[in-house]
């Protein structure tokens, strides 16, 4: 499956939530970090750079620029049908959709994170699977949105234990 693809995925299946070509573009980035996470098997094949705001995939950026900082309000081409890539895609839109580009933009930039150690001003350096596969634990800056969910998602496995052992 290529990026494209699953870029077109989220606009198909959750274009609800108003999502730009900067939300996009984290969108696919945290799906690819959910499939490895799930499984250990990337989603999709293309590179992910490093850019300012975060994680970019150039073929997605160039395909949905003309839309500027407006959402994207319908794929740019037929969508092929995938089980597992559905699965992947509505699991990260169910944890990331409803925040902001610029949430989404600080949770990719945790400390340690793949993004932060990939990112230079002067490069836009490729962020590999294993790079992404090793920071999965990283958290963000303390403060932001981004990192209540991080601390919320962290903390619900053992909520739910005590609410088992009353």
């Amino acid at each position: 499956m290529k990026a494209l693809d699953v870029a077109n995925m989220f606009i198909q299946r959750h274009g609800k939530a108003q999502i730009t070509n900067l939300k996009l573009n984290k969108l696919v980035y945290l799906a690819q970090r959910e499939s490895l996470l799930r499984d250990g098997v990337a989603l999709f094949d293309d590179a992910i750079e490093a850019w300012q705001y975060g994680p970019v995939v150039p073929s997605i950026y160039r395909e949905f620029k003309r839309f500027g900082r407006a959402p994207i309000t319908s794929p740019t081409r037929p969508v092929p049908a995938d089980p597992r890539a559905e699965l992947i895609v509505d699991a990260t839109a169910a944890k990331y959709a409803k925040l902001t580009a610029f949430d989404l933009v600080n949770l990719t930039h945790a400390k340690g994170g793949a993004w932060d150690k990939a990112y230079s001003p002067d490069r836009d350096n490729v962020i590999t699977l294993d790079a992404i596969e090793s920071s999965l634990g990283a958290v963000p800056e303390r403060g932001t949105l981004a990192a209540g969910i991080e601390t919320v998602e962290s903390a619900w496995p053992n909520a739910l234990k005590m609410m088992e052992t009353r």
